[in-house]
């Protein structure tokens, strides 16, 4: 399990949008099912 906090929306946006982001976005599909959940505070 992977948590991450941003700070706002905008935060988070830039750090999907990095090639990083993608990168292990795509290394960890490659091993099994990711799903992703948001939660507001």
């Amino acid at each position: 399990m992977i948590c991450e906090t941003w700070k706002d929306q905008a935060s988070l946006d830039l750090h999907s949008a990095t090639p990083e982001f993608k990168k292990y976005v795509a290394e960890i599909e490659a091993c099994g099912q990711m799903k992703l959940e948001r939660f507001e505070f």
